[in-house]
């Protein structure tokens, strides 16, 4: 579904994205480790064109993403952020319907009965009217994803969207995100959250200095390591 091939990005002489390459399935829920400063967030909005590559390409179902299609290829890869993104002077419901209504010009009455499946789904149906500023942290990422799935995506792209809540906000929203791993859709997901990816994830890319150290089974990944880099991590990331 998603191909990639030689992937690099650069801010100056500095090389974020090194030569990436790899081939992303249909269905598949792909955790992207790596330590801080590893690229894994240049790498998701390079995807979809958020960050403009140095160098590369990028295909999503055999069409590759430019300049000119970007705006529709994006309409099949959502993203959720870390810092949620909503539309501070909007409701919640206004900020679920906006961008079907004006990309995809889904009637009003079908957006809003959409809009109100999805915040069921999420478990925020009462907060329909409520506004930004009045929610907490896991509630604005459960409507940030709310509002993400308004545009029935095929992939959804997940920049650490726990690392800005509080510890007990960060079940609550991965409890959504498992929710979706049934769904057939995609999901590339950046964390830290071990345990999530050990129960959910089927497949883990492993980032060292903007390259693919490892790309294995989330069991195999595990199971064991062999390569010094990796092991050290996983030290560092079940100690904390």
């Amino acid at each position: 579904m998603i191909v990639i091939k030689n992937l690099n990005k650069n801010y100056g002489h500095h090389v974020v994205l090194n030569h990436l390459s790899v081939e992303l399935h249909k269905a598949e829920i792909v955790a992207i480790l790596g330590s801080s400063g590893s690229g894994k967030s240049t790498f998701l909005r390079c995807i979809n064109r958020l960050e403009e590559p140095t160098a590369g390409q990028v295909w999503i179902d055999g069409v590759e993403v430019t300049h000119s299609n970007v705006q529709q290829l994006r309409t099949k890869v959502g993203m959720v952020f870390q810092n949620f993104h909503l539309f501070s002077n909007m409701s919640v419901i206004q900020n679920l319907v906006y961008a079907p209504q004006k990309v995809k010009k889904m009637p009003e009455s079908q957006a809003f009965e959409k809009a109100q499946q999805l915040l069921r789904q999420v478990g925020l149906e009462k907060k329909i009217k409520a506004y930004p500023h009045t929610l907490s942290g896991g509630e604005k990422q459960r409507i940030a994803i709310a509002r993400t799935l308004m545009m029935d995506p095929e992939v959804i792209l997940f920049d650490e969207p726990t690392s800005a809540l509080d510890p007990e906000m960060v079940q609550e929203v991965l409890r959504v995100i498992k929710g979706l791993a049934s769904t057939g859709i995609t999901i590339l997901i950046v964390t830290h959250e071990m345990n999530f990816v050990r129960e959910v994830a089927t497949r883990v890319l492993f980032l060292d200095h903007g390259s693919i150290l490892e790309d294995q089974s989330t069991k195999d990944f595990f199971d064991g390591h062999n390569k010094e880099r990796i092991a050290q991590f996983l030290n560092q990331a079940t100690s904390d």
